[in-house]
């Protein structure tokens, strides 16, 4: 994991500027938890060959702009329509990750916890992310063996009924606002307690052999499809342990990564197999009924996951990876708002939001990631000045350097790897964390000045393509780039 991390090569200058900060920032540190701190009230100097760029689109019908630009102590460096509510995409994660790094220690691990016996085997999902394939190895596999070697230590080689109990998770694995036309793609896999590599699902063709990774052959069924294709596929079936399979007319090996219909039918069928093929004979798997008492007492195993928190958001942000934003949002609703669900995780990060930075922010979050999007009513929306006084108050935070490095450097990694490589952008002057759906297109980050200032902003677009053909993420993301080019060059 730490491979993703990347070039630090000023990092320390964001520590140096953080150890000269004066003023409004002063003032954010000495706040007490429920203190709401007045912001700068001086106006973003006016910048008009910046506004030309920017109001050459938004005077376009069916499309905002919405742009801030702070200093780190709190001072105005631009802004054009700063303050209005937009939809921020993948830019919701900012949020996200950040209300995580307040709560929770940055070693954090969630843990998968086994109980019971040969009549009952319970396991108790706390969300582990890691249950996958990292590098070479497979970690959902070592936690098989794990279990098999324990059961074995206390004589069990068999079980009568194994129990998932998924509660720590509560409600629907996706959001009901994510666009059901994308479930199946891999960037809208479920959030569940007891997950395995990252809620998708593969389908392998060797040799003429259809193969499932996970291996779940005792529990799910294959169906495969009369008519060949050109390439090997696979969609859902007619429930969630079917799934159809069209093989390709060469035969050629071939794999097909989807995200699966629901979790805990994959996870059960995984189980029983992996247990078996370790000589341990499962009868029955069931869901635990929502009722159940909860599992007390010593477990038969505690699972730690392989990935802590900071892992976690490093590939969050870096990798823009939905799931994993839904699991670190669930987590903050179990341990902080009202519950494991998508409403508990808006509630939990709105209180721990509240209790750090003070009350009375722009922020209607409805999921971790920003998938969930709804024309009726406001849903992943902020302002690109609130995004802004985020960034200023991570930066002073004692976890800010491990938030920095969550996110992508401009020309060199992640959803940026490829962009802003103009000279004006060197040396790596942007760490930021894209985002896009359809009608929101979002960059906020920090943003390295040519005299060693460091700046942050945000910069959102919102469109509706049905009322403006010329509304695609390729154009806007010229448009980020073109203006923060500008804003560099005015400041040379």
């Amino acid at each position: 994991m730490r491979s993703y991390l990347g070039s630090r090569t000023w990092a320390s200058l964001l520590s140096l500027a953080l150890c000269a900060l004066t003023g409004a920032t002063q003032a954010l540190a000495q706040a007490t938890p429920t203190e709401a701190v007045a912001r700068p009230e001086s106006a973003a100097p006016e910048r008009a060959r910046l506004d030309v760029i920017l109001n050459r689109v938004d005077r376009e019908t069916a499309i905002e702009v919405a742009v801030h630009v702070d200093l780190l102590d709190g001072t105005p460096l631009y802004d054009f329509q700063g303050d209005a509510e937009v939809v921020l995409a993948s830019n919701n994660k900012l949020f996200t990750s950040a209300a995580a790094l307040m709560a929770l220690e940055p070693d954090f691990r969630w843990h998968t916890k086994v109980y019971g016996d040969a009549e009952v085997l319970r396991i108790v999902g706390g969300g582990d992310p890691s249950l996958r394939r990292i590098g070479e190895i497979d970690h959902a596999a070592r936690l098989l063996d794990a279990l098999a070697a324990r059961l074995k230590d206390r004589g069990i080689e068999a079980v009568a009924k194994l129990e998932l109990d998924a509660r720590y998770f509560d409600g629907p694995e996706r959001h009901p606002d994510w666009p059901r036309n994308q479930w199946q793609q891999k960037y809208c896999a479920p959030a569940s307690a007891l997950m395995l590599e990252g809620g998708c699902l593969e389908i392998q063709s060797r040799s003429g052999q259809v193969l499932t990774f996970p291996k779940v052959d005792d529990g799910v069924q294959l169906r495969f499809a009369k008519k060949e294709g050109k390439s090997l596929s696979a969609w859902w079936g007619r429930f969630p342990t079917e799934v159809v399979v069209a093989r390709s007319q060469g035969r050629r090996e071939e794999v097909v990564r989807f995200a699966v219909q629901e979790q805990l039918p994959i996870f059960g069928a995984w189980a029983k197999t992996g247990l078996q093929e370790r000589g341990i004979r499962v009868s029955e798997v069931t869901i635990v009924d929502p009722e159940a008492a909860q599992s007390t007492g010593e477990p038969l195993l505690d699972w730690p996951s392989f990935w802590n928190l900071s892992d976690v958001l490093v590939v969050v942000n870096k990798k823009s990876d939905n799931t994993l934003a839904e699991v670190v949002f669930k987590t903050l609703g179990a341990e902080y708002g009202t519950g494991g669900s998508y409403r508990g995780g808006a509630d939990g990060v709105s209180r721990i939001l509240d209790e750090n930075m003070g009350e009375g922010r722009v922020l209607f979050q409805g999921d971790g990631s920003g998938m969930a999007r709804n024309s009726q009513t406001p849903l992943n929306v902020s302002t690109p000045r609130e995004v802004c006084a985020l960034l200023s108050w991570m930066a002073e935070h004692p976890t800010g350097p491990l938030y920095f490095d969550t996110l992508p450097i401009a020309g060199v990694e992640g959803r940026l790897g490829q962009r802003f490589r103009d000279p004006v952008f060197s040396p790596q002057r942007i760490h930021a964390k894209t985002g896009f759906i359809r009608g929101a297109s979002s960059l906020s980050g920090y943003l390295l000045l040519p005299d060693q200032r460091i700046a942050v902003f945000s910069f959102v677009v919102n469109f509706d393509p049905s009322r403006n053909r010329d509304t695609n993420n390729a154009r806007f993301k010229k448009l980020q780039e073109e203006f923060l080019g500008a804003l560099i060059r005015e400041e040379s």
